[in-house]
């Protein structure tokens, strides 16, 4: 399936009109934090202003959104492509067929 990775700042949204071809959405997850880090690094590189509320926001071909990651919980998590991400509840986000993966207790 081909997944867009869009960003966003506010009412800013630079569109990712190429997309990429991935398996599912759990490789379109590594692939935004992966993207993530790598736009925060070349901004800390270059100093060019990075605003932590800035969001990846990850989109299937028929633009339902995936995957909403914030440059914020990249930075301040350390997170690596391979780590779940949290949603604010610190629980896993829906997955692409819209159901929390849970844990056992």
């Amino acid at each position: 399936m081909r997944y867009f990775f869009h960003i966003r700042h506010h009412d800013e949204i630079v569109r990712d009109m190429e997309g990429a071809e991935l398996e599912d959405a759990e490789l379109a997850r590594q692939e935004a934090v992966q993207c993530a880090r790598d736009i925060i690094a070349e901004r800390i590189r270059t100093g060019t202003p990075l605003h932590v509320d800035t969001t990846l926001e990850v989109r299937d071909a028929e633009d339902r959104v995936v995957l909403l990651l914030s440059f914020a919980s990249v930075l301040l998590t350390g997170m690596t492509a391979s780590e779940p991400v949290l949603d604010r509840g610190g629980h896993p986000p829906l997955s692409a067929k819209g159901f929390r993966r849970r844990q056992a207790h």
